[in-house]
């Protein structure tokens, strides 16, 4: 019930407002036809429409209806009959206005009831827009007086035009008026919050907008020829436009229309000299081209300074986050000097290590060693077949741990020794590896063929110990039905094949190959031969510590390349090395 009556009263307040702003407008009609050059009820309608929706079309019609019946009565230009059903038609042209206004508004602007003028983009689609709907009830209304007789075929087209004029001046003036002031937030505020400087200088504009407008438009005070031209209004409004808010600036384009109309009505400023009707038409043109060009400035300049104000809270956002990143990143680089510290702390203490490693524990396995050693050699016959086993047992294990030490130390001192690369040619690392085996090659008639081989830039003492451990490993894990044949050979390589996640993508590399024909190993074991500890046989059978691989992967590491493995069971094992050149 409630909203049945908030709804009510929308219409009556709608048609009340629209036939009160109609019978004022109405006493400029142009010779009795209800056309006027100054149609503020069209702006009016325009704006509920927009803020309540088509529901408020009836109020529309009602005001429009009302309007026109008392003016055509009172006129006594037709009939009763011939007014009721004029008035209705013309009613009915008002309303299509402000529904095809209404659809190609939502059509064209997004959230209409939100403050679009605030986009210059928009002020002129709101032109376009009164400029089509006008066209509706001035084609409409024209051609409603003309079939009643109120005018003649010589007064068509200005009729028309004046009722198109009229309809269009009042929806670019009071629209904007309407909707700028009840669409932004705090209708008021400004008044009540804003310091003095600012309450002084908008009292002050619309103080000079009025006396100017009197002057040029009215002969206030007194009459001056120079001063009847309208361009002496633009310095106003572009100040209004640059100064203030849309409020302020709608609000003097409102003041200033009123004060000329009034002016141009009484026969004074630039617009007075020719008949009232032609007068007030080329009026409404000064008036609708000043507000579309004020509305527009005013728009441009409130974007250009939205958009400073993004920028400035944008600058001041990426100053803090500058800040936040500048803290965080003393923070990771305090950490990392701690890490630092501590990994150095750990590396002294590895090399503590290795020292103790490499003198205070071998110390004892060499002493284990040779005293086993002289008592096997010297008192043999003295010992018991059991006590010699023990004694060779406790021989062998002393030189297996001796052993483990020396790859274990190898192992640490690949990431703990200083890394010098140096440009060196493969052959020369080959032959040094094919010297420190030359006596168990001969044992086995092992045979090393090297093909093509590149030059690398690497740390010569650690390529050496890889190709020695993999030398090593096809000589330990050959057939016993073959004699050991390794061979060796390189290649450059730009990596314009591999695969994008591959680290030697579009890269130039060496890639190395050593192939042997030992006993192999299943396809499965390929990555984890390059842990640590890892062994695949017996001890008893193939003697070593499981370091080795290790050794040679970690070397690759250091010189960022990577190691694999491809091997068959019973026919051999190829390695595959890339670093980079």
């Amino acid at each position: 019930m409630a909203q049945q009556i908030r709804y009510i009263a929308k219409i009556l307040f709608t048609a009340a407002v629209y036939f009160i702003l109609a019978r004022l407008s109405l006493q400029l009609q142009f010779h009795s036809s209800n056309a006027t050059p100054v149609w503020p009820p069209s702006g009016f309608a325009f704006a509920m429409m927009v803020l309540w929706g088509m529901r408020i079309t009836p109020g529309i019609l009602i005001g429009a209806f009302a309007a026109n019946m008392a003016v055509f009565l009172s006129n006594h230009t037709c009939s009763v009959g011939t007014a009721s059903l004029a008035s209705l038609f013309i009613a009915f042209g008002n309303s299509i206005e402000t529904i095809v206004g209404y659809f190609l508004l939502k059509r064209f602007v997004p959230r209409i009831r939100t403050n679009f003028f605030k986009h210059s983009r928009n002020v002129y689609v709101f032109l376009g827009i009164g400029i089509m709907m006008c066209l509706f009830a001035a084609t409409i209304g024209v051609n409603t007086v003309y079939a009643a007789h109120i005018i003649t075929i010589e007064q068509y087209w200005k009729v028309w035009l004046t009722w198109w004029l009229g309809d269009l001046s009042g929806i670019l003036l009071v629209t904007p008026f309407i909707l700028i002031w009840l669409l932004i937030p705090g209708m008021f505020a400004f008044m009540i919050s804003g310091n003095w400087r600012d309450k002084l200088e908008v009292t002050t504009l619309f103080v000079i907008t009025g006396l100017s407008s009197g002057l040029i438009f009215d002969d206030w005070l007194f009459s001056v020829p120079f001063l009847r031209w309208a361009f002496w209004m633009i310095p106003v409004l572009i100040w209004a436009a640059i100064r203030f808010d849309q409020r302020i600036t709608v609000t003097a384009i409102v003041l200033c229309s009123i004060i000329a109309v009034k002016g141009t009505v009484a026969g004074h400023g630039p617009f007075g000299v020719s008949t009232l009707n032609d007068a007030l038409l080329t009026l409404q043109g000064f008036i609708g081209i000043a507000a579309i060009t004020t509305l527009t400035l005013n728009a441009a300049i409130a974007q250009l300074k939205e958009t400073e104000l993004m920028l400035r809270e944008a600058g001041n956002q990426l100053e803090e986050r500058v800040q936040e990143r500048t803290a965080e990143l003393a923070k990771a680089t305090s950490q990392l000097i701690d890490q630092n510290t501590s990994l150095e702390k750990m590396n002294a203490e590895l090399k503590s290590f290795s020292y103790i490693a490499s003198h205070d524990l071998q110390e004892p396995l060499r002493k284990i060693q040779t005293i086993s050693k002289r008592i096997l050699e010297k008192e043999e016959a003295a010992l018991s077949e059991t006590g010699k086993d023990y004694f060779k047992r406790l021989h062998l294990a002393a030189y297996r741990m001796q052993t483990l030490i020396d790859d274990l130390l190898t192992y640490s001192r690949t990431n703990l020794e200083e890394k010098k690369f140096e440009t060196i040619h493969l052959k020369k690392i080959i032959e040094e590896v094919r010297e420190d085996f030359h006596e168990l090659m001969q044992q086995k008639s092992a045979r090393i063929e090297t093909n093509e081989l590149c030059e690398v830039k690497v740390i010569p003492f650690q390529f050496h110990q890889l190709m020695h451990n993999l030398v090593s490993n096809s000589l330990k894990f050959s057939g016993a039905d073959r004699n050991p044949h390794i061979i060796i050979e390189s290649k450059l390589g730009n990596g314009s094949h591999l695969e994008p996640t591959d680290i030697f993508f579009h890269k130039k590399f060496c890639h190395i190959t050593v192939k042997d024909n030992g006993i192999g190993f299943e396809a499965m074991h390929s990555e984890r031969i390059f842990e640590i500890f890892q062994r695949l046989h017996n001890p008893q059978d193939y003697p070593g510590t499981g370091v080795g691989l290790a050794i040679c992967k970690k070397i690759v590491e250091n010189h960022h390349g990577k190691i694999s493995a491809e091997s068959e069971l019973g026919v051999g094992t190829t390695f595959h090395i890339s670093i980079p050149v």
